[in-house]
């Protein structure tokens, strides 16, 4: 017999040293046990203490009413369970006379005859509990064998606990590093920026849901967001009244509290559909100046446990150092440089980045591309489908912009609705294959609920179109709208003019009208001459011959 246990034990502690994770080394104690104690039913169980209930980790026999059951159970009434944590002791049910009434129904469910229960425990700490049901009595003989092996378990899961608690930290503090270097790039994108310190906040916090917050004034505005369900609206530029934001952001310090869903009606629509425990507010500042909170929306309870404010508040500090000193140059708000519709940099910013540019190519000898965007019937959109549908347009094109742009790329939406795109270290050649990418991106698929979109674009090219910011962006401007002259959908490079005077603006754009008028009026006697067809009846050819079109002598 005891060579048995020995063998057992043995066993059973090799298999456990093979697991990576306590959720791995859960389930195969829980199979190897089931193994060991023939017909039983086995669950492993945690102590959740912020609602002081038991939490079922892993089972194997138990039915989902059982199971239910036990995820319910409160640690104050009367049970086994509770008795385990008293005693610090195994407990079977044929030594407690009467048998509480959890534990009597329980066994009603699984229809068993036995049912003992097991602490986990290690260096006098308790962290859970086994419990087991068996369809016989047999069970008491191997009680003390189980207890040996439930003992290997608790250690080795304490353990690995540990482990995995500093494994969690160093990924913390790497992520963080990660966080700092993106924050020491010089040409990212504040829309991009936001959407990768999200992505890095999130792995540091194990959460998967959060936004980032402006404070403008005496509000706050959502300026972007990850995780959540995709919806019909775009919530850019919302105003969000969270009295937890406001509270971090005043302090300057964490918060974390308890999630309620009617705190958050100004995007319900975004954060309905998922289950919260918890609302994280980390405040964004620089040298006290107050710039926004990151809220991050937390399911797990054991990710809210693991929370380091200290590091939280690290996180805050280099992402506000970051928006101060890269992407803010006067007393301005951060929520003045996003356009509303897409997130992305308006033009406030966009002849004063360009002109930064522009003198780093002096410096290097390299060439920048400008690219200026326009989606075509964007008015008749408006207008016929509404204005809902027509930012979901902007939204699209935004969307396939970004995806053609390299890391370094600096994109912006204007007031007078125009992207425009500003390409550093890029020639001329390079610049019109990118608009050419963008152009057929964007056309290749169907927007929804909208239909198929195109886009006008305009190239112009630093030293080769002109020599300041000013230049450059009428330069692509001008070829944009000739773009558009020439019949839209296209791309369009005005040349080595450096400047257009109103004289010769007016008489390219009025041959450009002419050329189109004439492709278009070339077109119609084709479109409008009825077709004689082949193996149709007399009647039909008769009735087509006199509905001919014929040309004008003079088109």
């Amino acid at each position: 017999m005891t060579e048995l246990v020995d063998f057992r034990f043995l066993n059973f502690s090799n298999l456990l040293l093979e697991a990576k994770s306590v959720e791995e080394l859960l389930k195969i104690a829980c199979n190897t046990l089931a193994l060991y104690a023939k017909n039983t039913q086995i669950a492993i169980l945690g102590i959740d203490k912020a609602v002081n209930k038991f939490k079922v980790l892993v089972s194997v026999g138990y039915v989902d009413e059982a199971l239910e059951q036990l995820n319910n159970l409160v640690i104050f009434e009367p049970n086994l369970l509770s008795l385990v944590l008293a005693k610090r002791a195994p407990v079977t049910s044929l030594n407690q006379k009467p048998l509480p009434d959890f534990n009597r129904k329980l066994m009603n469910i699984q229809d068993s005859s036995l049912e003992i229960v097991f602490p986990l425990m290690a260096n006098e700490e308790i962290f859970g509990l086994v419990i087991m049901d068996s369809l016989t009595q047999d069970l008491v003989d191997e009680a003390k064998t189980l207890e040996v092996l439930i003992s290997c378990l608790a250690k080795t899961m304490k353990l690995l606990t540990q482990n995995e608690f500093a494994r969690q930290k160093e990924l913390q503090w790497e992520n963080l590093l990660k966080l700092k270097e993106i924050t020491d790039k010089e040409n990212l994108i504040l829309d991009d920026y936001l959407d990768k310190a999200l992505e890095l906040v999130f792995q540091i916090t194990q959460s998967n849901h959060g936004s980032i917050l402006f404070a403008e004034a005496e509000k706050l505005l959502l300026a972007a967001y990850r995780g959540f369900a995709k919806v019909e609206e775009n919530f850019y530029g919302l105003e969000v009244n969270s009295m937890n934001a406001f509270s971090a952001l005043n302090t300057l310090k964490p918060v974390i509290n308890e999630f309620k869903l009617n705190q958050y009606y100004d995007y319900q629509k975004l954060i309905q559909a998922n289950k919260f425990i918890n609302v994280v507010n980390i405040p964004l500042s620089f040298d006290n100046l107050k710039l926004g909170v990151i809220e991050l929306f937390i399911a797990n309870q054991d990710a809210v446990a693991k929370l380091d404010l200290n590091l939280l508040t690290k996180i805050g500090k280099i992402i506000g150092m970051a928006l101060k000193s890269k992407y803010l140059t006067g007393n301005e708000s951060l929520a003045s440089l996003l356009c509303s519709k897409t997130g992305l940099l308006n033009q406030v910013h966009l002849k004063q980045l360009l002109t930064k540019e522009i003198k780093r190519s002096k410096r290097q000898g390299r060439s920048i591309g400008v690219l200026c965007l326009n989606i075509d019937h964007l008015g008749f959109i408006n207008s016929h489908l509404g204005k809902q549908l027509a930012d979901r347009a902007i939204d699209y094109v935004a969307q396939k912009i970004k995806i053609a742009l390299r890391d370094i790329d600096l994109l912006f939406y204007t007031d007078n609705g125009e992207f425009v795109v500003i390409l550093p270290e890029t020639v001329q050649a390079h610049s019109l294959l990118v608009a050419e990418r963008i152009k057929n991106m964007v056309r290749e698929e169907t927007c929804p609920s909208v239909g198929r979109i195109t886009v006008s674009v305009g190239v112009a090219s630093y030293n080769e179109s002109g020599e300041t910011s000013g230049e450059l962006l009428q330069q692509a401007s001008q070829a944009m709208h000739m773009a558009k002259l020439e019949g839209r959908d296209r791309v369009k490079l005005l040349g080595q003019t450096h400047k257009l005077d109103s004289d010769t603006w007016k008489q390219m754009s009025d041959n450009a009208k002419l050329s189109n008028f004439n492709d278009v009026q070339s077109q119609l006697p084709n479109r409008l001459e009825p077709t004689i067809r082949k193996g149709s009846s007399s009647k039909v050819n008769n009735f087509l011959a006199k509905q001919r079109v014929f040309k004008p002598k003079n088109p």
